[in-house]
């Protein structure tokens, strides 16, 4: 599962034109904080570690909600960033294989598996770069629904 949020997080940033410099810098303000959050200590997961564990799933999240609510919307509302690019779907390791987006909706739906909503959404405005678009509630419930 991994290779499969990598390649997400890959096809993000190419599509935003930004790198992981840019992530790391736009949610420094939440990691202390998001620490608490979990209820085993983290303290065995570094720093570094712990932002792009964040960071990867946070973005696998943000780009499958995306993609999956508002397959139509080829293009954001301003029609400059693209939410989804023709060429990520045909490759997609989500959309191509059986059982997997149910398999996802169940475990995402863990109490363990969960990211702090707060840092959900800061990388959520990140990655909208401005341009008008769905609020994250939106894409989330109709995700789930």
């Amino acid at each position: 599962m991994e290779d499969v949020k990598q390649w997400y997080l890959h096809n993000l940033l190419l599509r935003l034109n930004i790198n992981m410099k840019t992530l790391i810098q736009g949610i420094d303000n939440v990691v202390k904080r998001a620490r608490r959050f979990y209820a085993q200590p983290l303290d065995h997961i570094s720093q570094n570690d712990f932002i792009e564990m964040m960071i990867l799933d946070a973005c696998f999240l943000i780009e499958l909600f995306r993609k999956l609510c508002f397959p139509e919307n080829k293009l954001s509302c301003t029609g400059s960033v693209p939410l989804v690019q023709e060429t990520d779907t045909g490759n997609d390791p989500i959309l191509n294989m059986d059982c997997m987006l149910q398999y996802l909706c169940h475990d995402l739906s863990l109490l363990e598996n969960q990211l702090p909503w707060f840092v959900l959404q800061c990388l959520y405005n990140l990655t909208a770069y401005n341009s008008p678009h769905p609020c994250l509630t939106l894409l989330v419930l109709k995700f789930f629904s």
